[in-house]
């Protein structure tokens, strides 16, 4: 996966788990300290959610961290 696919999947993994718990953008904001608009980036893909700010979701939605991150791959070998 690219680095733009991974944004997207997350952003949509954060979308969905919003929606089901009935939650508005501006709420899903308070709970990591950002603005309905960084929320609205975050969705769509055009931001990436940094390491904290995937720990603060996690965290604030009462998930593991491995709901956004599962099955994700860059495709890099070491």
């Amino acid at each position: 996966m690219t680095e733009l696919e991974i944004k997207k999947q997350m952003g949509k993994r954060l979308k969905d788990i919003r929606l089901i718990r009935r939650l508005s953008q501006e709420q899903v904001g308070a709970i990591c300290g950002v603005t309905f608009q960084q929320v609205q980036k975050y969705e769509k893909g055009r931001n990436g959610i940094s390491a904290f700010r995937l720990l603060q979701l996690a965290n604030g939605f009462d998930v593991p961290e491995s709901y956004f991150l599962k099955g994700l791959t860059t495709g890099l070998q070491n």
